[in-house]
């Protein structure tokens, strides 16, 4: 009988104290537990307004002080708009001259998705902030949240740029597969 009794105190304990701590926010229970694992180390660097596309992963994006940056968009890599340019290698078996057309409509999209829109850009210390041409290396986040290099590569407008390290790239990786695999956007030959 005193097993049970000192049972039932410990469970009582146990749950009160549960309880509590909830309540202090030592637990948060609605939190998802992928959140709680996020390992993304993007760091803020700027807001502004995309104002010219250079081509689907590089544009201009003009800050309040009115300082113009250009943005690479890191982790991905559009086909070359000049069909020479492209190496169909790092496309698989797709042809240059398929490439050089979705460089038209990579450039289109993120035309029609970022043109004249404020956007939030954010840099990646695995990456650094700059590239080799002085280009800020940045995620490119939408008003509504949304990652667009990763759009890109779910839309099947844009490779990932294993070259590269950073800290999505697992992600990126996962959503190219996904492209390929359904044979979306350009991966559609």
């Amino acid at each position: 009988m005193k097993k049970r009794v000192l049972h039932l105190f410990l469970c009582l304990t146990l749950v009160s104290f549960i309880t509590t701590a909830g309540c202090l926010g030592y637990f948060n229970f609605y939190e998802s537990p992928f959140e709680l694992f996020d390992s993304d180390s993007s760091v803020f660097l700027f807001e502004g307004e995309v104002i010219r596309v250079i081509d689907g992963d590089t544009i201009i994006i003009e800050l309040s002080d009115n300082k113009r940056e250009r943005v690479r968009l890191l982790g991905i890599d559009t086909p070359e708009m000049d069909a020479s340019k492209n190496r169909p290698r790092e496309y698989g078996s797709l042809s240059r001259d398929h490439l050089a057309k979705w460089a038209e409509k990579a450039q289109d999209f993120t035309s029609e998705q970022l043109l004249h829109d404020m956007v939030t850009v954010s840099y990646d210390p695995e990456a650094g902030k700059r590239d080799q041409y002085d280009r800020v290396l940045g995620y490119v986040t939408l008003n509504d949240g949304r990652d667009f290099n990763l759009m890109l590569i779910e839309e099947g407008y844009a490779r990932v740029y294993v070259a590269e390290t950073f800290d999505r790239k697992p992600e990126y990786i996962n959503a190219l597969k996904i492209a390929q695999e359904y044979d979306i956007g350009m991966w559609k030959e």
